[in-house]
């Protein structure tokens, strides 16, 4: 089914799935569906339609009805979809170390945890605050520093990293609703210390121990070679 309104955009229902293909300036077509994922399967073959009563307002026929589309209404209705990191702790220590605050908040601002190398292990745990069926939000994290990729979009609230390596690490998470759209994301900065044996005073035991291993060695085999030219010397006599 097709149907083209008077803006030269065409809607259409194929396989029971709806969307549109929105003519752009340079008369090239952008396909448009997430905001009807809510409508697959609800379509009836043979009758699909779709009534363009103005700009702002489409109906589609469905098996129980119509269905009405507000193209204002939709993006209205996800100005800040947000995402926010409501806990984050240390397993190890039996300690929550952070409490969510707001994203809107600076980065600059934002405090820096310092945690000691030994049994690192990290749980951070987050959520949505959608109550349009909040059971299909999904989210996606990554922890740059430590990966660049971000995951695999799952239901899971939490996420648990063990064993981290040292440095500097930013724990970023976002979530995705039904329909398909991303909301705004929120971090957290964390720093990992470097283990003893590779802190300072190490690199400088290190350098101690390396000249006096050399000057041992040189002094062993300079008292070699003057026992060695003793002996020769009591030979000839």
């Amino acid at each position: 089914y097709l149907k083209e309104d008077e803006n030269a955009n065409i809607w259409y229902v194929s396989n029971n799935k709806a969307g549109v293909l929105r003519i752009q300036e340079d008369f090239s077509f952008q396909q448009v569906t997430s905001p009807f994922t809510l409508l697959t399967g609800r379509f009836m073959n043979g009758f699909e339609s779709v009534y363009s009563y103005s700009d702002d307002h489409l109906f589609f026929g469905i098996e129980n009805g119509f269905a009405h589309y507000s193209p204002h209404a939709y993006f209205r209705s996800y100005p800040e979809f947000t995402t926010y990191i409501t806990r984050a702790s240390a397993p190890y220590l039996d300690s929550t170390f952070f409490f969510g605050k707001s994203n809107s908040r600076s980065k600059a601002g934002q405090p820096v945890f310092i945690f000691p190398f030994k049994n690192n292990s990290f749980r951070f745990s987050f959520s949505s605050p959608v109550y349009d069926n909040p059971g299909n939000i999904e989210f996606s994290y990554k922890l740059t520093g430590y990966t660049d990729n971000w995951s695999e979009w799952s239901n899971s609230f939490s996420r648990e990293f063990s064993h981290l390596p040292d440095g500097k690490f930013l724990f970023i998470v976002k979530a995705r609703n039904q329909l398909g759209v991303e909301s705004l994301s929120d971090s957290i900065e964390f720093t990992v210390l470097a283990p003893w044996y590779k802190s300072v005073i190490a690199y400088i035991l290190y350098v101690i121990i390396l000249i006096s291993s050399v000057m041992i060695m040189i002094w062993t085999v300079n008292r070699r070679i003057e026992i060695a030219n003793r002996k020769e010397r009591l030979k000839q006599l």
